[in-house]
């Protein structure tokens, strides 16, 4: 086998949300990946870096990061990570600038068991990424301070009683998640957001900070720094457990 498809082959194997597997990286042995800090990137290398070492003696690295795109896309020409785990719009983004790779879904049979509308392909059928990991996105609240039904709607992230109690989700995030949303609720949709544009910037002017990471979203909510922000379950998840005060709702519009 060519040496240079065992990492490549691997690291897909790794890849989370609808990941992609990259050029040969450059720079590092084995499997090299770019994910999300803020508890990510140790939940990746528990779960699956050492078990997939242990079994192949293949090393992995992975890489804790605030925006893996950016990441990728710092990294063209020269290639830093073998995949990398990006959410989907995010892996169309990055398919159609040609710095990702694309696979034959035939190769990965476990797939069969995936309902397509969550594969994400290319016009000719090929693979943009491999789906593995489903999360709710929701508004995340502190539970020592607010309750799940003070945020039965997105919009309530507009109600000028949040005033400087909120964080809003990193730009890139709540402009394809929030933003379309806001959108919907006005009447628009994903390609019209000028409907969801008055109650989107009411919540802006509610935000204490934008997130600049998922680590600095663990603490603001764990804290109690705010009362609440759109935020991921799994994220949600790994924070109860470890005992802090949190908890997510789905509002009412999805």
């Amino acid at each position: 086998m060519n040496r240079k498809l065992v990492p490549r082959l691997a690291g897909i194997l790794l890849a989370a949300a609808a990941c992609l597997g990259t050029a040969m990286a450059q720079n590092a042995p084995g499997v090299v990946m770019a994910a999300y800090g803020g508890g990510n990137g140790e939940t990746w290398r528990e779960s699956v870096g050492k078990p997939f070492t242990q079994a192949t003696s293949i090393p992995v690295t992975i890489s804790d990061l605030p925006n893996t795109e950016a990441a990728i896309r710092a990294s063209a020409g020269n290639p830093q990570y073998n995949v990398a785990w990006v959410g989907y719009f995010q892996a169309l983004s990055l398919y159609k600038d040609g710095l990702i790779e694309t696979f034959d879904a035939a190769r990965f049979p476990e797939l069969r068991n995936v309902p397509d509308k969550y594969q994400l392909k290319t016009p000719d059928g090929k693979l943009i990424g491999i789906p593995i990991q489903f999360q709710y996105y929701g508004i995340a609240f502190n539970t020592s301070l607010v309750k799940a039904s003070d945020f039965q709607s997105w919009t309530a992230l507009a109600d000028p009683k949040w005033k400087g109690k909120l964080a809003q989700a990193q730009a890139f995030v709540a402009a394809s998640y929030d933003l379309p949303m806001f959108a919907k609720i006005a009447g628009g949709s994903v390609s019209n957001v000028e409907p969801g544009l008055p109650e989107f910037k009411k919540f802006t002017q509610n935000a204490l900070t934008i997130m600049t990471s998922f680590a600095q979203g663990n603490t603001l909510l764990s804290r109690g720094e705010i009362v609440a922000a759109p935020f991921y379950s799994g994220r949600v998840r790994a924070l109860k457990k470890e005992g802090a005060p949190v908890d997510i709702t789905i509002p009412r519009e999805g």
